[in-house]
């Protein structure tokens, strides 16, 4: 265990430096860095609740055992649910810990960017981690006497396992926090711009859409059912809804308008002054857990609808630029 604890300690401070750094790249690092280091704390503290069941096998276990089960797979989230249940992080935190793994994820397998926000959201985990860490109380702080303590943790639990208790680990955890509270940032604001970003990007493509479409819409509701409309229209979902229906067409003019009229599209009118609305009491929120719950689940709730925005847009200008190039070249 106290090699554990020393390792983890050594990738906090490796995250630590590239968060001194400001670029995207070393931000990317640190937020791996610190998702691995919490990933295994939560695991390690599932394994030590599992040990505790067995060793008392006579009377009922002490941690329910279906979830201390599925924390010991490989589901993140699961390993949260333990955690939050049996008392070792606070509910808030379960939310953000899903959160920000769930922009890891983004950032490491989807290479998403998320550059607007990346700076706060690494060093707002790493900031968590630190608490996670100082929180954790092993069953054991037991050490080989041929295990060395890692590099960078030498730096604040000496060079002699022997002579390092507990205590020197969780001081160690503390200033880490201290040191990384240099590096300011400003969590809230950042999730704000970005929320603006994205309501103000998806505005201009309606705006788009109406004005300098050909089909010459008279509303913008009518150009974001008309986009929506596109992004279904020869799918197999429009098909089995067609179907279920039980209506014929006799020809795709007469099933597209009847889609139209009939499809329970996802946004029905123009979106953007209650999007508006939520940002300004957004930016009225102070607690930064509060907050990065309320943007992920805008960010998730408006996503689709904004990529099919965006997409008939662009499509849109692809479009226009194409008719440019054609009268030219006559």
């Amino acid at each position: 265990m106290f090699l554990f604890l020393s390792n983890a300690l050594e990738q906090m401070d490796l995250a630590l430096d590239q968060l001194a750094i400001n670029d995207p790249n070393y931000m990317r690092f640190a937020l791996m860095l610190v998702d691995n280091v919490v990933e295994l704390t939560l695991h390690q503290y599932a394994l030590d609740k599992f040990s505790s069941n067995q060793m008392w096998k006579l009377l009922p276990p002490k941690y329910p055992p279906k979830l201390v089960s599925e924390a010991l797979k490989q589901h993140f989230g699961a390993k949260v649910k333990l955690a939050a249940e049996t008392g070792f992080i606070k509910s808030e935190i379960k939310d953000t810990l899903n959160i920000l793994h769930s922009f890891r994820n983004e950032v490491y397998h989807q290479g998403m960017t998320h550059e607007d926000i990346l700076s706060s959201v690494s060093k707002f985990y790493f900031q968590n981690a630190c608490d996670l860490l100082k929180t954790y109380n092993p069953e054991s702080f037991s050490y080989n006497p041929s295990q060395k303590i890692p590099y960078r943790s030498q730096k604040y639990l000496g060079i002699k396992p022997s002579h390092t208790s507990l205590d020197d680990f969780k001081a160690a955890c503390s200033r880490l926090k201290e040191i990384s509270a240099n590096h300011t940032f400003n969590l809230i604001e950042d999730l704000a711009n970005k929320m603006k970003a994205m309501i103000d990007e998806c505005d201009h493509y309606i705006q788009f859409l109406k004005e300098d479409h050909p089909n010459n819409y008279n509303t913008r509701t009518s150009a974001l059912i008309d986009a929506q409309l596109w992004s279904i229209a020869y799918t197999e979902e429009a098909t089995k809804f067609a179907e279920l229906k039980k209506h014929i067409f006799k020809n795709d003019s007469e099933f597209l308008e009847w889609l139209r009229e009939n499809y329970p599209w996802p946004v029905k009118s123009d979106p953007i002054s209650k999007w508006q609305q939520r940002l300004s009491e957004f930016k009225k929120e102070n607690d930064p857990h509060r907050a990065l719950l309320l943007y992920k689940n805008f960010a998730d709730q408006t996503e689709q609808f904004r990529n099919t925005i965006r997409e008939a847009g662009i499509g849109l200008d692809g479009y226009i630029q194409s008719e440019i190039d054609r009268i030219r070249n006559k």
